[in-house]
Order: structure tokens, then sequence, then C-alpha cells
């Protein structure tokens, strides 16, 4: 973790000439054992590194925003069946399309902490939240994903989501580069960068500073 943060403040500084403050929050249920800092004979970085179970649950059970309620659900919590009541009773009042979009957030972040049992039970205690379980697209999806084990699946697509979160972040720094060294971009570079892994997007960030014509960094 330490290098590809190292990796994205130098990103960064070669667009805005400033180095970020960088904080990365740590949500696994493994416990923390990454580095926050990179230290070599000429080099040495640091960033903040932030353990999410750290965090104060009660503070964010009381934010009246439900992103914050969201988040208690990966604190260190000492009711884990309470914490969940608590959060689906705010989910139930939400008005559509919020409380789906928010009980959608809230299956794959409980998923994270193996709480799909308590989900399961508690959900069934609210009618309220029976126009999401028996919706036709998601309802047999998250019925499904419940009795199979709710969190293999959450996790499994929360890694993909992290994959195409990192390809958008590396397509938009290098679509910016490109502008500002070649000025306004033929219509063909923005599909062309969305279909390129994250890898071959790092390979053009490091060569777009050696070419001199647009279409010399895609030709090889």
């Amino acid at each position: 973790m330490a290098l590809r943060m190292i990796e994205y403040a130098l990103l960064i500084y070669r667009l805005f000439r400033r180095f970020p403050k960088q904080i990365v929050l740590y949500v696994g249920d493994a416990p923390l054992r990454m580095d926050d800092s990179w230290n070599e004979a000429d080099l040495a970085f640091h960033y903040t590194l932030v353990d999410v179970r750290d965090l104060d649950s009660e503070a964010l059970l009381a934010s009246p925003h439900i992103e914050d309620n969201l988040l208690a659900i990966l604190t260190r919590l000492r009711d884990q069946t309470g914490t969940v009541r608590q959060i689906l009773r705010r989910i139930a009042d939400l008005e559509e399309p919020e409380r789906r979009s928010a009980f959608a957030q809230f299956l794959i972040i409980s998923g994270l902490r193996r709480l799909a049992p308590v989900v399961k039970e508690e959900v069934a205690r609210m009618p309220i939240l029976n126009d999401i379980m028996d919706h036709e697209v998601i309802g047999p999806a998250i019925r499904q994903g419940l009795e199979q084990g709710l969190q293999q699946g959450l996790q499994e697509g929360l890694q993909q989501g992290l994959e195409k979160g990192h390809q958008k972040a590396r397509s938009e720094v290098l679509k910016r580069q490109l502008e500002k060294r070649f000025g306004s971009l033929p219509a063909w570079v923005e599909p062309r960068l969305s279909a390129l892994s994250v890898g071959e997007l790092d390979d053009l960030l490091v060569r777009v500073f050696d070419v001199t014509r647009l279409e010399e960094l895609f030709s090889a």
C-alpha cells in the first residue's frame, strides 16, 4: 500500500505541483498489518493510516447523515444486533429512491463484517423494507445473497468495484495530462482510455512525457 500511495502522490504532483495529504481508511476484517511508510536509502515517505475500528461508532450513529450511520457498522461494535437494527430503522424512514440506495449500500458494508445472518433476521422484522426485498430485479439477488453467504459475494463485488475505481482514476489523470501536453483531445482518445487496464494505464502514465505526438503514445 505504501508503494501505491507513493505512485498516487507523484501522479497528483505532476498535475498540480503539490503533494497531497494522504489518508487511508482500512476497512478489512483481518487485523491491520499494512505499513504506513516507505523507507529506502534515499527515500522516506509516510501517509496516515486509520483502522476504521478505531473510529467512534456512537458519533457516526448519532449523525443525521445516513452515510455516516452506514459506516458505523464497520467500527468495533459492542452490540452488533442493536447497531444493525438501529441503522435499518434509519433506512426504513427514508423516502424512495434514497431508501433503496441506502439499503443496497448497507448490504455491501455489512458483508465486510460477516453480518448476513443478523441482517436477514432484522430485515424480516421490518415490513417497510418489503418493497426492496420484493423488487423484481434486486430482490431475488438480495435474498439469494443472504441465503448463500452475503459477505463472499459482496466482497467480490467490492473488489471489482475498487479495481474499476482505480482504472477510472488513472484514466482521468492520464486524460488531464494529455490535455495539458497536447491540448484538446480527439474523440477517439476517451474510448481508448476506458478500454485499458490499470497496468496499461500505468505504462502510459510513465511514457506520456517521452512522446512527441499523441498517436505515438497509443501505437506502442
